[in-house]
């Protein structure tokens, strides 16, 4: 074996030496003794209630997912829609499904979104060719 492989060996195991993670309790116990001690806790104003578990119905017909759903599109897709008409039905009692068809009939796709119906959640939104 060379003089540089045993060299670069040996420097490659001090230098992992120097700069491994230390376990040392006396560097632990000095750090948490800077810690404040908290005994007490004050708060001051109002605490808004915690969320509810599960939403129930937040989307409960065709019309509010349409306001929930066009907004999104529009954004995504910087369109205002003009040239669609929009269609939509639930799908397992809890996926509202929003489509769009061309009013005339030439190639071309549409957007397509899928909403939760209890939490409002987008599942799916595409844009069909």
């Amino acid at each position: 074996m060379n003089f540089r492989a045993v060299f670069s060996t040996v420097l490659f195991f001090m230098t992992m030496c120097l700069f491994s993670p230390t376990t040392s309790k006396a560097k632990d116990t000095v750090f948490e003794e800077n810690l404040p001690k908290v005994t007490e806790v004050t708060t001051y104003g109002y605490r808004m209630p915690d969320p509810p578990d599960k939403f129930e119905n937040l989307l409960p017909n065709l019309d509010v997912a349409f306001q929930v759903a066009y907004p999104i599109l529009r954004a995504l897709y910087k369109t205002d829609f003009e040239e669609y008409n929009f269609k939509g039905y639930l799908a397992n009692d809890s996926i509202w499904v929003i489509y769009g068809d061309l009013k005339r009939l030439t190639e071309g796709g549409g957007p397509y979104i899928e909403l939760n119906k209890n939490d409002g959640r987008v599942m799916v939104i595409t844009h069909t060719k």
